[in-house]
């Protein structure tokens, strides 16, 4: 009698852009969560009809198997439940909150509306926010802070001046595995963790 061999599961294809926050939000979760991703770097720009297809307005997008999913909210959505460890879910009521209103803030503020202004003004806010606790909706890592984490990977703002940022992006890096452990993500995502880092 013979037997097939099983077929290994493919990996979890993720399309990004350099420039696009929520690509550096799902990548973040995936190393975080310790799940198998295949990262495929795009430029929407290009101007080729497969670049067309993607558009910044659908990254990042996700492949697993017949499953496919695209926009930052459903990535993270998906790649929050599946995974090796907890999966990020405040328990208390106020936490939950605090994490819905803090999401709706950055993505809108921080990832579209390009008014520098408005961007010092929240960046002072989360700043305040992190004086107090730990992470931005608590004491506790949320969806937040990985919102958050995007923005400090794609940001031209000056972050420096923003003390509790800091300490908070340095805690943050120090969730992701060391790059010289086996690791699941692609050498350009330590690069540029590495090229971003407050001093």
């Amino acid at each position: 009698m013979f037997f097939k061999k099983k077929k290994e599961k493919d990996k979890i294809k993720l399309y990004c852009a350099a420039e696009n926050p929520g690509s550096y939000s799902a990548i973040f979760l995936s190393s975080y969560r310790q799940i198998d991703i295949d990262v495929e770097w795009v430029d929407p720009a290009e101007g080729s009809e497969y670049s067309a297809l993607i558009g910044t307005n659908t990254l990042p997008s996700l492949i697993d198997g017949k499953f496919a999913i695209c926009r930052i909210f459903p990535v993270l959505t998906y790649l929050n439940i599946i995974g090796s460890k907890p999966k990020i879910e405040p328990r208390k009521a106020r936490i939950l909150a605090k994490e819905k209103y803090y999401i709706s803030l950055i993505e809108k503020v921080l990832w579209v509306i390009n008014i520098d202004s408005e961007k010092e003004k929240l960046l002072f806010l989360l700043d305040q926010q992190l004086e107090k606790y730990k992470f931005i909706a608590g004491d506790e890592l949320t969806l937040a802070d990985i919102y958050l984490f995007g923005f400090t990977m794609i940001s031209n703002n000056d972050l420096v001046k923003y003390k509790n940022i800091g300490v908070w992006l340095k805690k943050m890096f120090s969730l992701v595995p060391n790059q010289n452990t086996e690791s699941m993500i692609d050498g350009e995502f330590y690069k540029l963790l590495k090229e971003r880092k407050i001093a």
